[in-house]
């Protein structure tokens, strides 16, 4: 009987383990079979550049002004265009402050723009109050071209007769100036 017995639990035994290892090359198999497949692509990456052109300039400074109704030209130096265009673009550039006739005012800083910290002047195309009188919407100068800030154009600057009994202090205004281009 325990013969028997001792069979019966080595029976039990490599039955055990014949499961145990039948059930792990199963489990083995099925991962292997369900293992995840890879699939490769490609992704296309495009741009494309458009035409485009900015327009920035110096600073037209008109140096100390006398306050004694005389007329007062710009410094030299000053007031140089230049655009940035992306291709050999033909493009134009205007003044596109508004004006009264081509008459500007530069104002006292901090100032409460009273007559007496208003200061007129007018743009020019040369120097001297020479060339074009540059006021809204005038084209000043056409050119073809690309880079970076190519010296395009020069912007004179006047100030006029009857600037008189002027507030000291610094004064200023902002041209606004515009680049146009393409078809």
């Amino acid at each position: 009987m325990n013969k028997s017995l001792k069979f019966n639990k080595k029976t039990i035994f490599k039955t055990t383990t014949a499961l145990t290892s039948l059930i792990g090359a199963v489990l083995l198999f099925n991962q292997t079979a369900n293992a995840q497949t890879t699939s490769s692509g490609t992704m296309a990456v495009t741009t494309s550049i458009g035409a485009v052109c900015s327009v920035t300039a110096t600073e037209l400074a008109f140096g100390t002004y006398a306050n004694t109704n005389v007329v007062a030209n710009s410094t030299a130096g000053g007031g140089v265009v230049s655009t940035n265009c992306s291709s050999a673009l033909v493009h134009t550039l205007k003044v596109t402050q508004a004006s009264t006739a081509g008459v500007y005012q530069m104002a006292k800083t901090g100032g409460s723009a009273t007559a007496n910290q208003l200061i007129t002047f007018r743009l020019y195309t040369a120097d001297n109050a020479g060339g074009t009188n540059l006021s809204e919407g005038i084209a000043f100068a056409t050119a073809t071209g690309s880079g970076s800030s190519v010296a395009v154009s020069t912007i004179f600057g006047q100030i006029e007769l009857g600037n008189t009994l002027k507030e000291s202090g610094s004064y200023t205004k902002s041209i606004s100036l515009s680049v146009t281009y393409g078809s």
